[in-house]
């Protein structure tokens, strides 16, 4: 006949108390993960670009930009790479959403091709126009709209923008007004969202302004 072999209640809490601290290891481990990836994730920033805007004095024509930055440190460790970087820019009005775009990264080329017979437009670049890496302690802007000397509208721009004449999407123009720009930039492993002030006040291109939300 079978029967059990005795066992002491000594025994039975040594058994406890070893796995109670092998299942504390594990959680302690777990949360340090947790903290140590929250620690040194992104952390970034948004702001209107300094000396802007960037004029193109031979069409004329002024190009209006933020800047998104990575922190080079939070509570003194290195934080880590944005990667694969893609920013939504989304206009309003007082009244409704206007649109909406994916951004052109200014540190990326234009979607064109130059040869000897002349500049032509190469729509395979587009894409790679909206992603970028953005490195601990750097910072990359982007344009969020564009103006022509003399012209009360100014335009939304981006890669898709050099399929349009003199890069006018009609699709995208802006009347004088105040607006809400709202910038969302999704990478994989990072989420930010940032807002800025737009105003278009006349045909100047002192009559833009980006500026932070009131």
């Amino acid at each position: 006949m079978l029967g059990f072999l005795p066992v002491s209640w000594t025994e039975i809490a040594t058994v406890i108390s070893t796995f109670a601290g092998f299942l504390s290891a594990l959680i302690v481990a777990f949360l340090g993960r947790v903290l140590y990836d929250w620690w040194t994730s992104p952390k970034l920033c948004a702001y209107p670009t300094r000396n802007d805007p960037s004029v193109q004095e031979e069409y004329p024509r002024a190009f209006y930009h933020i800047t998104i930055g990575n922190a080079r440190k939070r509570l003194g460790l290195m934080v880590k790479p944005v990667e694969n970087a893609r920013v939504t820019i989304v206009y309003y009005s007082e009244k409704k959403e206007e649109f909406s775009i994916p951004a052109k990264w200014d540190f990326r080329p234009e979607p064109l091709r130059y040869e000897k017979e002349g500049i032509s437009l190469d729509p395979s670049l587009i894409p790679q126009a909206e992603l970028l890496d953005i490195s601990p302690g750097s910072e990359q802007s982007l344009c969020i709209c564009m103006k022509y000397k003399g012209d009360e509208n100014i335009y939304g721009f981006n890669a898709f923008s050099y399929l349009h004449p003199d890069l006018k999407n009609p699709d995208w123009k802006l009347g004088k007004g105040k607006y809400k720009v709202r910038a969302i930039l999704i990478a994989a492993n990072a989420y930010a969202e940032f807002s800025v002030a737009l105003q278009n006040l006349g045909t100047d291109f002192n009559d833009v302004k980006v500026a932070d939300p009131s």
